[in-house]
């Protein structure tokens, strides 16, 4: 940020309000579909970087610029609300009504790229993959840059049993936001739809050298017991 003639402390405003929203309890939904939470170490580093390297700095932050260059979202405010109204729902374990908010968000704002993931990703709670597709392909076309989606259309293509589409999107995904131990999960679960074992025990593998809790580890170590690689 100061590269880019920032104030660097606007930075850190940011990684407080990420910090504080990883902080909050997470539902077994939220977590099946986040990406790697905001850490404390890595909220500590920033913090301490720009205190060292950047003390006292008077670079601007441009308030004036964000204001302009967010001017359109403000004036899809309703659609918003909406969204956040659906996440409320979806929190609440009721998707049925979260896609009703949703729905309305996206009868403001057909294009916008957060409402088509989000009625994507309650589609798939609502075992809706097909129609979930849809709507994560149209938020891939919206914002073709953000990652995103490609883990969210993988998902789709598994809920269809659709193994090979289901990869390609986890690879995608992998390649552009590296390091996420679901979609290492993912992937081995799309080799073992594929009947491609020794594929899919190496990503068993890695992904029980980073995660060793929960439903999906437990799946991993159990194919690879099966398979008679433990």
């Amino acid at each position: 940020m100061a590269q880019a003639d920032y104030n660097p402390e606007g930075f850190v405003g940011l990684m407080e309000m990420l910090k504080k929203m990883s902080d909050k309890d997470k539902g077994s939904l939220e977590l099946l579909f986040s990406t790697p939470p905001m850490s404390r170490e890595r909220y500590n580093s920033a913090v301490n970087r720009v205190k060292a390297e950047y003390p006292a700095d008077n670079r601007p932050f441009y308030r004036e610029r964000y204001m302009d260059n967010t001017a359109g979202l403000r004036l899809i405010k309703k659609a918003v609300e909406e969204m956040q109204e659906g996440d409320e729902q979806m929190m609440a374990r009721e998707p049925a009504k979260a896609r009703e908010h949703y729905s309305r968000a996206l009868d403001v704002s057909a294009g916008d790229y957060a409402g088509n993931l989000k009625m994507a990703k309650c589609l798939l709670v609502m075992d809706r993959s097909r129609e979930a597709l849809q709507y994560a392909s149209t938020a891939r076309e919206v914002y073709p840059d953000e990652p995103q989606a490609l883990h969210v259309m993988g998902m789709a293509h598994l809920g269809q049993k659709n193994y090979e589409q289901a990869l390609s999107r986890f690879n995608a995904y992998q390649d552009v936001l590296p390091g996420n131990p679901n979609t290492i999960f993912f992937q081995g679960y799309s080799y073992e739809g594929m009947n491609q074992r020794d594929s899919a025990a190496g990503k068993y593998q890695a992904y029980l050298r980073q995660v060793t809790q929960g439903s999906y580890a437990r799946h991993a170590y159990a194919r690879l017991q099966e398979w008679g690689y433990i």
